[in-house]
């Protein structure tokens, strides 16, 4: 609302608890601290690699997302009572230079400790496996400790130099003198190396490179753990290389079977046993396995046959040595990519009996080609062929309700019981889903196949990867009740799925509180889940109470039973919580309906906040809905937007009035924008879109004597070229003097470093003779210190206004950002950026409005980053304070 103060004079005011004025060229000094960190999946996310047990028959692992940081993890699982399992995460990858992104599995040494390695991460800058990371990755050891604790030790951190390599995808093995050996990525010709780290004093370990690949005939990528013979040689499979005849597909080479031997001069030569030519199998991934016999077993996840989009669905094949040295290959097995299951890309496991496990990471039901997957037997029948059998069929829920996660990446563990043990990479079915990793989505599980005898298998859950419950990603404002409690709202996250619902996001949304507590520190309580069908998913604004404490909110999709799992888009709803003696009621006022064809429906997607009156009268905005025009079509949305009321009617129900509904033209399109009102009664918002240029608005609806209300726009942005900023996605608030103030996403200074048509404004809109209004531009960003801002501004005591900006402009897409201060003077505005955000732990992507308490303090959110995973990542968040170690210079002047 606008404020009722008078003009003041700032000599007028001073604040006790500011101190002294600490100012550099562009930076205030002001001390930020984290109050809560959402960590989107802390039990970790997404695991591909084995698992390995101890002597006491714990289970160990890794998962590729998640953990405190959202780097992935090393984790345990400890048999409880009732045959439970407990999970306890040994560590949590940072990022930096302990590692990032383990998909391959650990190793114990004769004492204890665990080894793995990491894709990337490590001290060197000189790897970018994404925006997201640098680092060519490590190899770590983790020692247990006292009380429980692990510490990580990096061995080995690649630097991505020919002579070195990088992104190691595969386990260590040791040999019997403690050695380590692996495969990594890149090396001289960019084909991959075989290494060896030797122990030495002071627990420093040496890196040799045992082989370096051509790319060749030799092969390419391997990505697979080595294995070694009785004699000490190395074998491994490449993905890529061997000879150049892959019967014309995509990569002209299929793969190679390798063998190292180590000569007498201390070097090591490299003998190709065999390469695939797609008819005997292509792109092996997996490590070998040795019979009692010296025969050798692997996979292909393609090769012969066109049952898998035009290409074979895998293969499970066999290498047996000749006299002569040379190797027979043979396809023991070829899927057929129905039933029997598609793309084993793991390695394989004997039993006792010479029956062969494995899994694949799709099939098992008739079409299914994701979210699927097998565990198969394959059992040895007369004249030398193979039968198989699928023991077990996992699904992510839409083809299999039973599946206990899906898409099995690595090889199953074998216990002395002949229980099988794996990872499902997806699924769990524990709801709240997982932000995708690269091909990697979901949580995943730990599932269990166990014999029940008579070559009868019965397949149960032993763990699901939760997301994490308090919600995550923080997209809106806070707000302070008058106990100092904080309020606010997470876009997905919580305990409910929302991963195949209209908006697509992983989780429905909280609400939570924040509450002080006397040592500084800050307890979370989450309120409300939403469950992304009645209810509604996605809360994307800051929350408005009343006085008997009372919240309310909007979602931006949901409001149906049809919601989850329909295409359908859902128009989201308007809801209340209240609290009881028993926790928060939430009560759904109003569910938006977005209707196809030339229905107009009453609005959908609520992006805005509410406002409410004197009479408790509730008003918003809707983003499409209301008009069918053929101006407003954004995929399944139809209509231009709206502006709407609700009107408690007694009896819990509430009357929705469309005060105006946009046509997409000069009136604008799209209004995401929180409303205010003024003295008068008169509401004040944006549109992203439209106007007369396109470039979005900022409008004014008055009500007249008939109940109607009456549109005018109070300016039109001009876009490119013009300066005056473009595309507004907040709203305005006024000062005392009448004048509005703002800022465009867009627009304003046109520079290199900004995405998109300019790095946005900040923008004063004053009242003139004949209701013209005039903009001034205040600030255009530059992409220096903060660009693209998103949230509303806010006002100070003083009459200094405060923002946030998302970005650092010279990636739109990448999370950074600042918070930011205007300060008014008699020759205009000074900007004084408060805090930088990087990409580290004190959250990324500022957003939403900020709330200041009675000291100064700010407050706000951040979409990404914290604790939690820094941008980029899973989506996490912050709610941030920060502390003023400044005073304003004063200067008279009306605000």
């Amino acid at each position: 609302m606008r404020p009722n103060e008078p003009c003041f004079s700032l000599n007028e005011f001073l604040i006790p608890v500011l101190l002294t004025l600490t100012l550099t060229t562009s930076t205030w000094a002001v001390q930020e601290k984290v109050l809560r960190s959402f960590i989107a999946f802390p039990h970790g996310a997404n695991p591909v690699a084995n698992l390995i047990s101890d002597a006491a028959g714990n289970l160990y692992g890794t998962t590729a997302n998640g953990g405190v940081y959202g780097y992935g993890t090393v984790f345990r699982f400890t048999l409880g009572k009732n045959d439970t399992w407990n999970q306890t995460v040994l560590y949590s990858f940072t990022g930096g230079s302990d590692g990032a992104l383990p998909l391959a599995g650990l190793i114990f040494d004769n004492t204890g400790n665990l080894y793995g390695t990491t894709v990337t991460g490590g001290p060197s800058n000189t790897c970018h496996y994404s925006v997201i990371e640098n680092g060519c990755g490590v190899v770590f050891e983790l020692s247990p400790g006292a009380h429980g604790t692990w510490t990580e030790r990096v061995l080995h951190a690649f630097t991505g130099s020919p002579n070195d390599g990088q992104y190691p995808l595969a386990s260590v093995i040791f040999d019997s003198s403690g050695n380590l050996y692996g495969t990594s990525g890149g090396g001289t010709d960019g084909a991959g190396t075989v290494f060896k780290l030797t122990p030495g004093s002071k627990g420093v370990w040496t890196e040799t490179i045992l082989y370096d690949f051509s790319g060749g005939a030799d092969g390419a990528s391997p990505a697979a753990s080595l294995i070694f013979d009785s004699a000490g040689n190395l074998y491994g499979t490449t993905e890529y290389g061997g000879e150049s005849n892959c019967n014309g597909q995509e990569n002209n080479t299929c793969g190679t079977v390798f063998k190292l031997t180590l000569s007498g001069s201390g070097k090591w030569s490299e003998t190709v046993l065999h390469t695939f030519t797609y008819s005997d199998g292509a792109y092996p991934l997996s490590n070998l396995v040795f019979d009692s016999a010296g025969n050798l077993y692997g996979t292909t996840p393609a090769g012969p046959g066109s049952a898998c989009n035009e290409s074979g669905c895998g293969t499970v094949f066999r290498l047996t040595p000749k006299s002569d040295g040379t190797w027979t290959q043979r396809i023991i097995y070829n899927f057929e990519g129905g039933t029997d299951g598609v793309d084993p890309v793991a390695g394989l496991v004997f039993d006792g009996s010479g029956n062969l496990y494995g899994t694949t990471a799709e099939g098992g039901f008739v079409g299914c080609y994701e979210n699927c997957g097998t565990v198969f037997e394959l059992r040895p029948t007369s004249k030398g062929n193979w039968s198989e059998t699928v023991i077990a069929r996992l699904g992510a829920g839409s083809v299999d309700e039973s599946g206990p996660g899906s898409m099995p990446m690595s090889a199953v563990l074998l216990d002395q019981q002949g229980n099988l043990y794996g990872t499902a990479s997806l699924g769990g079915n524990l709801g709240g889903g997982c932000s995708s990793y690269g091909i990697f989505g979901n949580c995943g599980a730990v599932f269990k196949v166990k014999h029940t005898g008579n070559q009868r298998w019965e397949t149960s859950l032993v763990y699901a990867f939760p997301p994490g419950i308090p919600g995550t990603g923080p997209t809106a404002g806070l707000v302070f009740d008058t106990a100092g409690n904080l309020y606010g709202t997470t876009g997905t996250g919580g305990k409910n799925d929302c991963t195949s619902g209209g908006d697509g996001a992983d989780g429905c949304g909280t609400v939570f509180e924040l509450k002080p507590k006397p040592d500084g520190g800050w307890k979370e309580i989450v309120l409300h889940t939403f469950n992304g069908l009645i209810d509604g998913a996605g809360p994307a604004a800051s929350l408005i109470s009343d006085t008997y404490g009372n919240l309310y909110g909007t979602t931006s999709n949901g409001g149906s039973p049809s919601c989850i799992g329909h295409d359908a888009p859902c128009g989201g709803t308007v809801f209340e919580l209240s609290p009881t003696v028993h926790g928060w009621r939430e009560t759904v006022l109003h569910t938006f309906h977005v209707k196809a064809g030339t229905e107009n429906g009453d609005g959908g997607r609520p992006m805005s906040g509410l406002v409410m009156d004197s009479a408790g009268n509730l008003y918003g905005t809707t983003t499409f809905g209301g008009s069918h025009s053929s101006n407003c079509t954004e995929q399944q949305y139809i209509g231009c937007g709206t502006v709407f009321k609700l009107s408690p009617m007694g009896a819990g129900k509430w009357k929705e009035e469309l005060l105006y509904v946009f046509q997409g033209g000069s009136d604008g399109y799209s209004p995401y924008s929180t409303l205010i009102f003024d003295k008068n009664g008169a509401l004040y918002g944006t549109t992203y879109i439209g106007g007369v240029t396109g470039n979005g608005t900022v409008f004014k609806l008055t009500p007249g004597s008939d109940g109607k209300w009456k549109e005018s726009v109070l300016y039109s942005f001009q876009g490119s070229g013009s300066g005056d900023g473009s595309n507004p996605y907040a709203g305005v608030i006024f000062d005392s003097a009448g004048n509005l103030y703002g800022t465009t996403l867009f627009g304003g200074n046109h520079s290199d470093n900004c995405a998109n048509g300019g790095c946005g404004v900040i923008f004063e809109l004053s009242p003139g003779a004949a209701g013209v209004w005039k903009e001034t531009v205040l600030l255009a960003f530059t992409g220096d210190h903060g660009t693209n801002p998103n949230g509303a501004l806010t006002f100070d005591a003083l009459g200094n206004l405060y923002g946030a900006a998302p970005y650092n402009g010279t990636n739109f897409g990448f999370l950074s950002g600042s918070v930011f201060e205007l300060s008014p003077s008699s020759k205009g505005w000074t900007e004084h950026v408060l805090h930088n955000y990087g990409t580290g732990l004190d959250g990324s992507g500022p957003n939403g409005a900020l709330i200041l308490d009675s000291a100064g303090n700010i407050f706000g959110t951040t979409v990404q980053g914290g604790t939690a995973g820094v941008a980029g990542t899973a989506a996490s968040g912050t709610v941030f304070e920060l502390s003023p170690g400044y005073t304003h210079l004063p200067y008279d002047r009306c605000f």
